[in-house]
């Protein structure tokens, strides 16, 4: 039976790469042939085409060739603008055939096509967390062929970092090779023109432009494009806040309107609506921009060049949805304006201004002393440096799964019903998009500013830790708890004809408190670390950290240099010996683990590692990289 195949899959997710590598890996026991689908048209003579393509892409005689057994046919670009009778030629004369189309094509003209009923259809997925980390890795190895440094898993780290803060913390990019690449390109080598575009921002801009150029849009028509496309997208969403859908008659009245105040060609104007490589998405029932990024990166550039403190403030108020926090992002990515950064530093300030922020000592984290005792002390792996490192990011992948809950282009329109739960998220969000501005503005403020929002940043996430734990001492938690243990005794009465008796009862109650407790702060104080984390702020950390002298802080401290500049023998030995002063095992265990989980993911010089086994009070084993 012919084993035929069928690849969807999005833009730039490597389809056209795909194919490519296997026409050449295909060679020893085949003979592929690759075609273009876009070169492709309605036609019932498909010989004359095979011919022109054999005589460009090989040498021989094509009549003995077409006679072979061993042919495949590759075909790229699949197309509804292809006559449907190409596939029973292949079928007739070709071993084996694989194509490769645009998912969008396929739901669109081929899900029930019959023609390709006995065809496997594959697809092509975003890559995985540790994927993107072997691709970063043999990229970095590769732009390091000529350099007698050696690659470590710290350099990874970093650079893995820089490409998630696009990707994977704001999930409006696709993780595919063509983004990762793209994005480790723009960091080593792009260089904004405009000076206001930040770090993270150019690589957007590189993204865009390159869509851009795609469409063979001229350097010098790509201001004209950019401003085309800001004001569309300001009209999108002024036109679609009220729940309303912008349609083709929008989009239309907009374009005759802007040409009338613009100067812009008919022919650029058809290059942007053009479906190849597409910007604009225009049904009559809907446009948007194709990609959620491009829509974001020219909404931002918008309310960046144009008095808008009315739309920031809402956007503000609002922070906990999913778009405004982008929005505000990109606004940040383009904007000069302090009064605009200043707003949303106030919005910091007042949330939660009646919380203290956590701190972490011994008598708030006493009452998880108990399951801290029970914990293990030693979480050293008897396995690789690799093998953890990608389990970690599959646990990663998998949590980060969870937390969305929804695709990552799909809309998030809905607010939940708990006013607590909106406030919870509204501030995790500034601290999100706070830390977006220490990211990317650090160096254009004082070092005054730099530390103040700073701290504001990680003061919020410490005032929503301290909501979380203060809400765990509550009556309110424990009677939950019962509750929960209640409908769990009465199933299994039913079930088992069993029961607890009250001693089970209230140890069950005090370990579930105690989880909570522990598992939330561990969480937080990662999710603190993740929102400041950036070679511009170790220092500034560091002070805060001795000013504050809070193990909240410390903690906090540990993560953001750690991950930047690795260990720090001599500070973890003076923090586990202060904590062990103070008894707050607490802290002492939440550090201890902090090391020995960053001891299992990198190689670590065997006498510091010595040195932080001894510290740590557990068994030395040396590090087994592979």
């Amino acid at each position: 039976m012919r084993k035929s195949v069928l690849i969807k899959g999005r833009e730039f997710s490597g389809k056209t790469a795909l194919l490519k590598w296997l026409s050449m890996n295909l060679r020893e026991k085949y003979t592929p042939i690759f075609l273009d689908g876009n070169s492709i048209h309605k036609t019932l003579n498909f010989e004359d085409l095979f011919k022109k393509e054999f005589s460009k892409q090989m040498n021989g005689d094509f009549d003995a060739w077409m006679k072979l057994d061993n042919k495949i046919a590759l075909i790229d670009n699949y197309n509804h603008n292809i006559s449907c009778n190409i596939i029973s030629y292949l079928d007739d004369n070709f071993a084996m055939t694989i194509i490769t189309v645009d998912d969008e094509e396929y739901m669109l003209y081929f899900k029930d096509e019959p023609s390709f009923a006995d065809y496997a259809t594959l697809t092509l997925g975003q890559f995985d967390l540790a994927q993107q980390e072997e691709l970063i890795r043999k990229w970095l190895q590769a732009s390091r062929q000529n350099s007698l440094d050696e690659l470590n898993d710290l350099d990874i780290d970093k650079l893995e970092s820089k490409v998630n803060n696009v990707i994977t913390t704001q999930r409006i990019v696709p993780r595919y090779p063509f983004y990762i690449l793209s994005i480790l390109q723009s960091f080593e080598s792009f260089m904004p023109s405009d000076y206001r575009i930040t770090a993270y921002g150019h690589c957007y801009q590189a993204l865009v432009t390159a869509q851009l150029v795609k469409k063979n849009i001229k350097p010098e028509d790509l201001d004209t494009c950019f401003n085309y496309l800001k004001h569309i997208s300001y009209d999108i969403y002024n036109q679609t806040t009220n729940g309303k859908a912008y349609i083709q008659k929008d989009y239309l009245s907009f374009r005759e309107s802007y040409k009338s105040r613009f100067i812009i060609t008919e022919a650029l104007i058809n290059k942007i609506e053009n479906e190849e490589y597409a910007i604009l998405n225009i049904q009559e029932d809907r446009v948007r921009f194709e990609h959620s990024y491009i829509y974001y990166f020219f909404l931002g550039m918008y309310l960046a060049s144009t008095e808008n403190d009315a739309i920031i403030n809402d956007l503000c108020k609002s922070i906990h949805l999913r778009q405004n926090a982008f929005i505000l992002i990109f606004t940040i990515h383009h904007t000069q304006n302090k009064l605009l950064l200043d707003t949303i530093r106030l919005h910091c300030v007042y949330s939660f201004e009646k919380v203290i922020p956590a701190e972490l000592s011994t008598k708030e984290t006493q009452f998880m002393n108990n399951l801290t005792a029970e914990l293990p002390q030693s979480i050293i792996s008897n396995k690789s440096t690799a093998e953890i490192r990608s389990e970690q990011r599959k646990r990663k992948e998998d949590a980060l799964n969870k937390e969305t809950g929804i695709p990552n282009d799909a809309d998030e329109n809905d607010e939940p019903d708990d006013v607590s739960v909106i406030e919870i998220n509204r501030g995790i969000k500034i601290m999100e998009v706070l830390g977006q501005i220490l990211k990317n503005r650090a160096g254009s403020f004082e070092r005054k500013d730099v530390e103040e929002i700073l701290e504001d940043t990680v003061d919020l996430g410490l005032r929503i830790l301290n909501l979380f734990l203060n809400e765990y001492r509550k009556p309110e938690f424990e009677e939950w708890l019962t509750k929960l243990l209640e409908d769990a005794e009465k199933k299994l009465a039913e079930t088992r004809n069993k029961k607890f008796d009250n001693e089970k009862r209230r140890v069950f109650i005090e370990r579930s408190i105690q989880f909570f407790g522990y598992v939330v702060t561990i969480g937080m104080l990662n999710r603190i670390s993740e929102a400041v984390v950036t070679e511009k702020l170790t220092s500034t950390m560091l002070l805060l950290s001795e000013r504050k002298s809070t193990p909240a802080y410390e903690l906090i401290n540990h993560l953001v240099s750690s991950s930047q500049d690795g260990i720090d023998v001599s500070y973890i030995k003076a923090l586990l010996e202060k904590y062990n002063k103070t008894k707050n095992y607490w802290a002492e265990k939440a550090l201890s683990y902090y090391v020995q989980n960053y001891l299992n993911t990198h190689n670590v010089d065997y006498k510091d590692r010595q040195r932080l086994f001894k510290a740590l009070n557990i068994k030395y084993l040396p590090n087994k990289s592979q």
